[in-house]
C-alpha cells in the first residue's frame, strides 16, 4: 500500500472518530441541559376540548419562582409536579379561529438551571377523539372521571335533578373546576327556602354546599 493511500486511510479514520466524539458529546450535553422534552398535547394539534396543557422536562422541576401566564386568559391554574408544568385549562371548548399563546414566565430545575420567556403557540383543532394520540384522549377522560367520583362521593347527587311540586322550583348541579355547584332555580326567595328545606330533610348541611341561586321560573 502507497504512503499516500495509508496516510489517506489514517485521516479518514481519524475524521471518523472526530465526528464520533463531537456527536457523543453534543449527545451528553442535550442530555445533560436543562430542556423542554414534550408537551402533551402536540401544539400542532391541539383539540378544542382540551382542558390539560402538559409541559414535560427532562429535570425534576422547583416551585421556587415558578410562573405562566397566557394569552387570551386561558389558564385556570398551574402547579409543577416531578418533571412537568401541569396547566388546567378554563373548562370551555376553544376557538378554532383563536391564536393562544401560552407562556412560561420562569420555571428552575431542582439542580439550578432555568428557563424563561419560553412561549408555546397553537391554533386548536376540531379533531375526532378516535384520532388523538393515546396520551391525549386519556387526559380528555380525566374530568369525567372526576365527576363520575364526585357523584359517587356525594349522596345528595344521586337525587338530583330534583323538581318541587308543580315545577315551584328546580335543583341540580354542575362541576366546577372539580367542585360540586348546587344550582337552585325558583321564582321567588319563598320557593328557593322550599328548596333548601328539601335538600335539609335528605340529611344534608346546606352550609356545607356551595350554592347558586338563579331566579327564573322553572320550566316543565
Amino acid at each position: 500500500m502507497s504512503p499516500i493511500v495509508n496516510n489517506h486511510r489514517k485521516t479518514l479514520i481519524s475524521l471518523a472518530i472526530l465526528l464520533v466524539i463531537v456527536a457523543l458529546a453534543f449527545f451528553i450535553y442535550s442530555t445533560l441541559r436543562f430542556h423542554i422534552v414534550s408537551t402533551v398535547p402536540s401544539t400542532n394539534n391541539f383539540p378544542t376540548e382540551m382542558t390539560y396543557f402538559d409541559i414535560n422536562f427532562n429535570q425534576e422541576l422547583s416551585n421556587r419562582g415558578f410562573a405562566v401566564s397566557s394569552s387570551p386568559k386561558i389558564i385556570d391554574s398551574y402547579s409543577v409536579s416531578g418533571k412537568s408544568i401541569k396547566i388546567a385549562l378554563i373548562s370551555q371548548p376553544l376557538n378554532t379561529k383563536t391564536t393562544y399563546t401560552v407562556t412560561i414566565v420562569y420555571v428552575a430545575s431542582t439542580s439550578g438551571s432555568h428557563l424563561s420567556n419560553k412561549t408555546f403557540v397553537f391554533r386548536p383543532k376540531v379533531i375526532p377523539f378516535s384520532k388523538l394520540p393515546k396520551n391525549v384522549q386519556q387526559a380528555l377522560l380525566q374530568p369525567q372521571v372526576k365527576y363520575d367520583q364526585t357523584v359517587e362521593d356525594n349522596p345528595l347527587l344521586s337525587k338530583l335533578p330534583f323538581n318541587g311540586p308543580g315545577e315551584s322550583y328546580s335543583i341540580t348541579y354542575n362541576l366546577q373546576n372539580n367542585a360540586v355547584v348546587i344550582d337552585i332555580t325558583a321564582p321567588s326567595q319563598q320557593m328557593q327556602q322550599y328548596a333548601l328545606s328539601w335538600i335539609e330533610q335528605q340529611g344534608v348541611n346546606i352550609n356545607s354546599l356551595n350554592i347558586q341561586y338563579i331566579t327564573a321560573q322553572v320550566q316543565p
